[in-house]
């Protein structure tokens, strides 16, 4: 049944990429519709997940009582990119706040910056949550549940599958141009192999595949929310902080030796 639900994505993937070519030049002019479409592509996994458990007669552990893990999720998410952040602006990640801040009292700052937390973090947190719900489901839900025997290999076959399953829709959905083509697909499969064993830990240790969505979800938010409190307008800049970023996830791997499949039997 795991070959056969694979199998159903490859043909939704084609599907997708046929509407994205045959009808570009209508999209392209129709951000509601084309974001509407991407969110729904995103979210057919979950849909694929959930018709095959129910084919088969199991369940999905979606939710379950928050524990530690589930707290700890938005919280080492949201600290990981605050430290990011930091360590980028020597190397000119950030330089200038946003205009809303210039000319405003203290109070005022702290008003605004209150303001950008909740619609730029929480709020979008929020629907994040909702949106990679959906590919949760199968990646750290059925799939998971269906290789788990063996969890490191699952981690990174989930990762190879997660990451080609993005493809078409890395494709068309950023500039256009070879070279930026290319540098988004790298920076897909860098993410998704970096995130993972950690989405893999989180959905583990928070018994629920919510946790893991919700760690992603914060850690989307987190990124923008500090892009939104110092803008940066050049390429390199958000680089630095994705590459900081990256490199400070992998380094939360490693301290909890999420690269061992002697641990990951710890865990398990």
């Amino acid at each position: 049944m795991m070959k056969k639900s694979l199998l159903t994505l490859l043909i939704f993937a084609i599907l997708y990429v046929f509407v994205q070519l045959f009808l570009r030049p209508y999209l392209h002019g129709n951000i509601v519709l084309n974001q509407s479409i991407s969110i729904l592509y995103l979210w057919i996994p979950g849909i694929v997940a959930l018709a095959f458990v129910r084919a088969e007669g199991t369940k999905l552990a979606i939710f379950a009582r928050p524990n530690k893990a589930f707290y700890f999720a938005p919280i080492l998410s949201f600290a990981i990119c605050a430290l990011a952040f930091v360590l980028s602006i020597p190397f000119g990640g950030a330089s200038t706040p946003n205009p809303a801040f210039i000319g405003q009292t203290t109070g005022g700052v702290i008003g605004y910056a209150l303001l950008f937390f909740v619609t730029s973090y929480l709020l979008m947190a929020v629907l994040f949550a909702f949106i990679f719900l959906g590919g949760e489901l199968y990646w750290r839900g059925y799939l998971w549940d269906k290789l788990k025997k063996h969890p490191l290999k699952a981690i990174w076959i989930t990762a190879l599958f997660w990451s080609l399953w993005q493809l078409p829709i890395t494709a068309f959905s950023y500039s256009p141009g070879a070279s930026n083509q290319l540098l988004n697909v790298l920076w897909t499969f860098g993410l998704n192999f970096t995130l993972s064993p950690i989405l893999t830990y989180f959905r583990v240790k928070g018994h629920s595949i919510l946790t893991a969505a919700i760690f992603y979800s914060s850690l989307m938010s987190a990124f923008v929310y500090f892009t939104v409190l110092f803008p940066m307008y050049q390429t390199r800049s958000i680089a630095i902080y994705g590459g900081l970023t990256i490199a400070l996830l992998i380094l939360f791997s490693f301290g909890m030796k999420l690269y061992s499949s002697f641990n990951w039997k710890k865990i398990t």
